[in-house]
């Protein structure tokens, strides 16, 4: 990020990191913010926004991420995944 902050990929790969591990969605969240407000059309950013809003309970707007990412993406049917217990 700090290196190239024009670029979103790496917003994208910080967020995917804090994902991975359970900690911080609203880290996420807004790294995820950044990353897709300079590339809206990345699947993947928009399929990790929804998995952070899934993980801090807020369902509806979950849903609208994970499906623009399934409209971006059609091919990719990576289920939500989900909260850690």
């Amino acid at each position: 990020e700090a290196a190239n902050p024009s670029n979103y990929i790496g917003y994208l790969l910080h967020a995917k990191a804090l994902n991975a591990h359970s900690v911080e969605p609203g880290t996420a969240q807004k790294l995820l913010n950044k990353a897709i407000a300079l590339n809206d059309r990345d699947a993947s950013a928009q399929y990790e926004m929804g998995v952070a809003l899934d993980r801090m309970q807020l369902f509806a707007e979950a849903a609208k991420d994970l499906e623009r990412a399934a409209a971006l993406d059609p091919f990719d049917a990576r289920p939500p995944q989900p909260p850690p217990r």
